[in-house]
């Protein structure tokens, strides 16, 4: 069953990447069982307010129930169904959209023969290599939106109703994707600019083609404080150069090192003790020379995977930095980075060209800029719809 899906890519004006953080609903009536009857022994939890891993077991076991209840009444006393042979299957996503938990919808395509531009789950009928409606629910699914089953935790089953004209038994599923949307959005729009980018970077900028020495860098999202963030690191005043300046974690490519994303990966464990196996890479940004083009800086964006705290001074936080590298580290929600009040824009070395300041959090006294602030605009003006402007 062919469907289209609507997708908003990343609106700057309210909020940005809060998909990141699955524990929070705002709805206070989300799933509301009316029916004492059939009330669930779960603290008397009775409307799912959140997406955590109670409320997932919460619907598992509801499903569960009303399935076992419903399902004598539909198939044994209802002899329309006897008589229909041919089974479907739709699976209604839950899912982390824009940061807060949502269903999904498909758009069917005006290409099809039934239903076209009606809203609908993915679904569709059952294939005889299908072992089960489970299975067709998950393969239909995969063909319309391309969500592979494995990123699917399939919650349970609703009652098994027809189709109108009862020549089909549909069989509703109820899914979670396992990952927020926004990520994977995030993940496909860097992939499309730096290969966009890259051609006329490094073919045509002669200067880049006599830089030898490669080096990365991490610009890390992560959930702080329970909000969608950047983490920023401060230089240690023991290095030789940037001393005491904002930077993200990063540095020359090793000889052993097979990439540079392996670079900024272990760059980023020896800086502020972030494992790799802790860090979603979701893309490449454009590859840059340092001021005095004596490298080449490959940016990656990288997801931390767990939430991190962070206090209101360098003494105040869960990240187990290198005091010999690092001498403090902070962050910014991405709803602070978007507001234009805290970002301006100054002359290079008395040209035309113009480079982003952005400021840091009080108690820091510093400034985002130079490469850093850089790479953070370049990126954020990559992933927003509408684009950054100039306040």
């Amino acid at each position: 069953m062919k469907s289209i899906i609507k997708h908003s890519l990343i609106p700057h004006s309210s909020s940005f990447l809060h998909s990141f953080h699955s524990s929070t609903f705002h709805s206070s009536n989300f799933i509301n069982n009316q029916n004492n009857n059939n009330q669930l022994d779960h603290n008397q939890k009775n409307n799912i307010t959140d997406f955590d891993a109670e409320t997932l077991e919460l619907i598992r076991a509801r499903l569960k129930q009303t399935f076992k209840e419903n399902s004598k009444y539909h198939l044994k006393y209802n002899l329309k169904y006897k008589e229909i042979a041919n089974d479907a299957a739709v699976l209604m996503p839950l899912c982390i959209a824009n940061g807060k938990p949502s269903v999904l919808f498909t758009i069917r395509s005006q290409n099809l023969k039934t239903h076209k531009g009606e809203v609908s789950f993915p679904g569709g009928k059952k294939d005889p290599t299908d072992q089960s409606p489970e299975i067709t629910a998950l393969r239909e699914t995969f063909e319309e939106i391309r969500i592979s089953p494995k990123d699917i935790d399939i919650l349970g089953q609703d009652t098994i109703l027809p189709n109108k004209d009862y020549t089909l038994k549909v069989h509703p599923f109820v899914g979670f994707i396992k990952f927020p949307i926004r990520i994977e959005l995030i993940r496909a729009r860097l992939k499309q600019t730096f290969k966009e980018n890259s051609k006329y970077h490094l073919k045509y900028n002669l200067k880049y083609k006599e830089i030898a020495n490669d080096a990365a860098v991490l610009m890390p999202l992560c959930i702080a404080n329970g909000k969608p963030s950047v983490l920023f690191t401060i230089r240690s005043q023991n290095l030789k150069t940037h001393k005491g300046e904002v930077s993200f974690p990063g540095g020359k490519k090793d000889p052993t090192d097979q990439s540079p994303e392996i670079t900024a990966l272990r760059e980023t464990f020896e800086e502020i003790r972030i494992s790799p196996k802790d860090i979603d890479i979701l893309g490449q940004d454009t590859i840059l020379p340092n001021k005095d083009y004596t490298l080449k800086v490959h940016p990656f964006v990288g997801f931390i995977k767990f939430p991190i705290r962070i206090g209101k001074d360098k003494d105040d936080q869960e990240i187990n930095y290198n005091k010999h590298e690092v001498s403090g580290v902070f962050t910014v929600t991405l709803n602070e980075l978007l507001n234009p009040k805290i970002r301006t824009y100054r002359q290079f070395r008395n040209t035309k060209i113009e480079y982003p300041v952005y400021q840091a959090p009080s108690w820091a006294k510093l400034e985002i800029w130079g490469l850093t602030a850089f790479i953070l605009n370049n990126i954020l003006k990559k992933l927003t719809d509408p684009p950054l402007k100039k306040k």
